[in-house]
């Protein structure tokens, strides 16, 4: 099967950031069912293994179609670096929300090439940690998704958070985030504090899983550092009809590090990945 890629397409956002997407297919008969993935936070479109997640979806049927987020630090220029720590500072779950928006218009648009090839009844969306909390929004408020997959997902749109008062965020106007893997101090300006606290009810991820009608997948490790997988098991509660994968001994990133460099994927992710293609063909 030859795998098709088209990397590092710029769209134009709607605050004043571009909004880079790729996607991968294969020529096919039939029209394809369509995963959009969503990263997380301190996260990219091309972050460890997720490049060959897409050739594993492709070569399974489906095209796939990844983001970067239009201020999640990076540039068109350097889709991989956290080079543009002003736009990070500046990033909040509207702007996030936006630009899926944005990729969705594109997507379900005569401007794709794959228009005609795609099938829009089978688009899914799918996210990974805070990636995965705005994916569950978008999908309670688009109907264009037709169903969702939450890995290692946060219940709270707070999950993700500095730990400083938020009166000493509001005083100083910026908090820092120390990235390990980049040894970069990122800055958070207070106005995401403000975005939440006039959105409240529309990033609410509780309300928007229970209201979710739709079909939705929860994945998550039982060695979750970051989040602990009671987590899935009370987003479950939520939404009672959902399927819930839970992977012995997965950690929040199922195996990977940053840069990736084995041609295969770690044991734990294509576990979580085969669960996702085995939800979405049913």
């Amino acid at each position: 099967m030859k795998i098709i890629k088209r990397e590092n397409i710029v769209l134009k956002g709607k605050h004043d950031k571009p909004i880079v997407i790729d996607y991968r297919y294969s020529q096919t008969e039939s029209k394809t069912p369509l995963v959009l993935f969503i990263h997380g936070f301190q996260g990219f479109k091309d972050w460890s293994y997720f490049n060959l997640m897409s050739d594993y979806y492709v070569k399974n049927g489906f095209t796939f179609v990844k983001m970067n987020f239009s201020h999640n630090g990076t540039t068109p220029e350097h889709p991989t670096e956290f080079v543009d720590l002003e736009a990070f500072g500046n990033n909040n779950f509207t702007k996030e929300l936006d630009d899926i928006e944005t990729v969705l218009d594109f997507l379900c648009s005569e401007k794709f090439e794959l228009y005609d090839k795609v099938d829009f009844n089978s688009l899914f969306i799918k996210g990974h940690s805070r990636g995965a909390g705005v994916a569950l929004l978008k999908a309670n408020e688009d109907a264009r998704i037709k169903g969702a997959i939450a890995l290692a997902s946060i219940n709270n749109i707070r999950d993700i958070s500095p730990k400083e008062p938020v009166e000493q965020w509001e005083k100083d106007g910026v908090l820092f985030f120390y990235n390990p893997s980049t040894d970069q101090n990122m800055p958070m300006y207070y106005q995401l504090e403000a975005d939440i606290l006039n959105n409240e009810n529309r990033f609410n991820i509780a309300n928007a899983v229970k209201r979710l009608n739709k079909p939705l997948l929860i994945i998550h490790g039982t060695d979750d550092e970051l989040f602990p997988v009671s987590m899935a098991y009370d987003m479950h509660t939520w939404k009672p009809d959902a399927q819930l994968v839970i992977i012995e001994g997965a950690n929040h990133v199922f195996g990977g590090v940053n840069p990736y460099i084995s041609d295969e994927m770690p044991k734990h992710a294509l576990q979580a990945i085969n669960d996702s293609i085995e939800f979405l063909r049913s």
